[in-house]
């Protein structure tokens, strides 16, 4: 049974970062910079409303975290897994590492 809980779990992921906003806001992250919704919803190319589901969903697939400070929230990849995941696709999908 735990195979079925892996496989649901990578499945979520997958279907995360398959839309391709999300794939740019997670991309822009991997400078290891933290950014606001705003920044994400100009750089995933949607509205500030659309940026937030976006963002709820990488948070709830553990891809994001959030960190408040005062009025603002700033957004970062959960860990260097995420980033050496998002690399891998690079590579798998014919980019560079860099």
């Amino acid at each position: 049974m735990n195979a079925h809980r892996g496989e649901a779990a990578i499945s979520g992921i997958a279907a995360a970062i398959g839309e391709p906003a999300r794939v740019r806001m997670l991309y822009s992250l991997l400078d290891g910079h933290a950014r606001t919704s705003t920044e994400l919803a100009v750089v995933g190319e949607v509205s500030p409303s659309t940026a937030s589901v976006h963002l709820n969903r990488l948070r709830n697939e553990r891809l994001i975290k959030v960190v408040q400070q005062g009025k603002h929230r700033y957004y970062s990849l959960e860990g260097p897994e995420v980033a050496n995941a998002l690399e891998a696709l690079d590579v798998i999908a014919g980019g560079s590492r860099a």
